[in-house]
């Protein structure tokens, strides 16, 4: 659902296409393959192409090099690993021209419950991708509702990547990492453009009703001051000024009937926004561990979150509120200590929440520490725990 959001905050902020300048990395971020394999680069590579905007490829990408600024000047960039889909891609793109202008209308991702993101875009065509591991199925009818009577598909994609691009009776089968272009045909006359259809089941953009509807079952506040690290004499970087992007205030620990379970993640000042990078978290890196003893097991769940970087023991969103402070993490209906059809929290004693903030560099790794600090690095203990502030938050589950 992130690319749904990225995507509509882009609409918001830049709404003529063709002053959106899109790109996958850059001198100032991790590069592609750093992060992606070469399956997951490749949907990455087919969304730079499909979507509006103006797509700027940084040298290296063809040649999938992880290092952000090396040098590729006596590299073969014509036999680079990216090459030929590139060159598939650029060619599609400069043929139909209406991919440089025209919105994705957005038919499905997880808000759905689905691994798969599927769009409409460039006025005729189908673009879907599984971001997962596991596959998953897409049906004609979530494609066929939007587009009304008389639309048909062409015989095969023009594009296709990481899969075979299966079809049965129902629909599509989608390989975890597979992304396709899939060519519709309208009906004859003159119909309604893409970007005027809209989806048949329209995406929950429900954030405030989860919040509005949502029980507090824990809560807890944190001092402002006290981002100090663990020795207390942890300082920011020079270059932060009077920043201080680690300071927690709260946490909140909620469950929405239709959202599942939230937590709230309260900070001192509002987030930077000076960099926006691709998580929407500038300055501030999250470490969020649960805890809990069932019988006699200790179970944990462990989730990290940075602007560059997001991990988890399970699908898991999050949001922002920038100028509030807030992050919220949405963990869906299943808590994050439950395994399969567990009763909610069933057999736990006290469970805890620990939240700790850090950040990371332009490459996505945590900031260094050194004895004194620099424009860009931490002043302290480089042995202490990097962490500047952290909140631990209890729960006692409700017995039968």
């Amino acid at each position: 659902a992130h690319l749904s959001y990225r995507l509509e905050a882009q609409q918001q902020h830049f709404p003529n296409p063709l002053t959106r300048i899109q790109f996958l990395d850059n001198h100032d971020m991790p590069r592609l393959r750093s992060r992606l394999d070469s399956v997951r680069s490749a949907q990455a590579l087919v969304l730079l192409y499909t979507l509006p905007g103006i797509p700027v490829l940084y040298y290296g990408t063809e040649i999938g090099t992880p290092e952000t600024r090396a040098s590729v000047l006596e590299t073969d960039l014509e036999k680079g690993s990216s090459t030929p889909m590139i060159r598939q891609l650029t060619a599609f793109r400069q043929r139909f021209p209406l991919l440089q202008t025209t919105e994705p209308v957005i038919l499905v991702d997880s808000r759905l419950g689905s691994t798969a993101w599927v769009a409409l875009v460039g006025g005729r065509w189908l673009l879907a991708l599984n971001t997962g591991k596991q596959a998953t199925s897409i049906t004609d009818s979530l494609v066929l509702a939007s587009l009304g009577p008389g639309w048909s598909l062409l015989e095969k994609p023009t594009i296709k990547c990481g899969g075979t691009a299966q079809r049965n009776a129902n629909g599509w089968i989608l390989e975890p990492g597979e992304v396709w272009v899939w060519g519709l045909i309208p009906p004859p006359g003159n119909p309604p453009g893409i970007s005027s259809l809209k989806a048949a089941y329209p995406l929950p953009q429900n954030l405030g009703l989860w919040l509005e509807e949502a029980e507090t079952l824990a809560e807890i506040q944190d001092p402002a001051g006290d981002d100090q690290g663990s020795n207390s004499m942890l300082s920011y970087p020079e270059a932060f000024g009077s920043l201080r992007p680690g300071d927690l205030t709260g946490l909140r620990w909620l469950h929405s009937a239709s959202g599942g379970y939230i937590l709230e993640i309260q900070l001192k000042d509002p987030l930077s926004q000076v960099w926006n990078p691709p998580h929407g978290l500038d300055h501030v890196s999250l470490d969020i561990l649960f805890e809990g003893i069932q019988g006699e097991q200790k179970v944990n769940a462990r989730f990290e979150l940075n602007g560059w970087n997001a991990s988890g023991s399970q699908p898991w969103e999050w949001y922002t509120q920038p100028q509030k402070g807030k992050i919220y993490a949405v963990f869906g209906p299943q808590n994050p200590l439950e395994k399969g059809d567990a009763t909610v929290l069933q057999g736990f004693q006290t469970i805890s929440i620990r939240v700790q903030t850090w950040d990371v560099d332009g490459d996505g790794q945590p900031r260094h520490v050194q004895s004194a600090p620099s424009s860009y690095q931490f002043g302290g203990d480089p042995e202490t725990e990097k962490w500047m502030d952290r909140a631990l938050l209890k729960i006692h589950p409700k017995r039968p």
